[in-house]
């Protein structure tokens, strides 16, 4: 009787580390989608920014090409 109550004390302990290890692996998990969506929204305004800076580029090659078609005519 003595070794099925120590089995069961054995049983409940391990029970208990494994509910702790789930607990922390749960916070884990949500510390790295936290991460995540921070990385998301970094990508996101570099995203537009990156295109804002395209689209301005473009337009001051299209004015600095038509400045030099106004001297060269």
């Amino acid at each position: 009787m003595d070794g099925l109550k120590k089995d069961i004390d054995d049983m409940r302990l391990n029970l208990h580390k494994a509910e702790n290890e789930c607990k922390t692996r749960d916070t884990q998990i949500h510390t790295l989608q936290d991460e995540i969506a921070h990385q998301d929204e970094s990508i996101a305004k570099v995203t537009r920014e990156r295109k804002r800076l395209e689209e301005q580029n473009t337009k001051t090659t299209e004015q600095l090409q038509a400045e030099e078609d106004k001297v060269n005519h």
